[in-house]
């Protein structure tokens, strides 16, 4: 798989197939962590099927992970994450902001489906922003339908 091919299943529009719970999990393991998840469909070819992760911290609020995964190859394309210390394992850049890690085929080459590497992302700044932020950019449509309940903006949001 190359970077192009990568770039178009990101990009590609994608349907809700399985919506997710109108209320987040409690993780068993890990009573301070957040969990939903849904499936979805690229609109263009229905073999292309994805599943959406979404993790939140219950007491940090910048601590948050919302990924796409590409279930034919079993390859995490995207994730979106909070605001943490990150250190990237090629270029060697640490930082301690929201960011955006996406796979690429030197990764893919060797082995490695899930990138290490990330890019510092102004693009949001909370989960909600973040959530609509990656429905935008991995073409998720008809999110007002299924995750109109998650995107509601708190008043510090606004601030």
């Amino acid at each position: 798989m190359n970077d192009e091919h990568i770039r178009s299943l990101i990009a590609v529009k994608k349907t809700i197939l399985q919506p997710p719970k109108k209320n987040f999990f409690i993780d068993k393991t890990n009573h301070f962590c957040l969990h939903n998840n849904f499936t979805c469909v690229s609109t263009e070819n229905k073999e292309d099927s994805f599943y959406v992760f979404l993790r939140k911290s219950t007491i940090i609020p910048e601590a948050f992970s919302i990924g796409l995964k590409y279930d034919k190859e079993n390859i995490l394309l995207l994730r979106v994450n909070g605001k943490h210390k990150h250190a990237n394992k090629e270029n060697k850049d640490t930082f301690n902001a929201f960011h955006v890690h996406t796979v690429n085929e030197i990764q893919l080459s060797k082995g490695i489906t899930n990138s290490f590497d990330a890019f510092q992302c102004k693009e949001y700044n909370s989960f909600t922003s973040a959530l609509l932020f990656f429905c935008k950019t991995c073409g998720i449509i008809e999110i007002e339908r299924y995750l109109a309940s998650m995107c509601q903006i708190s008043i510090e949001e606004l601030l």
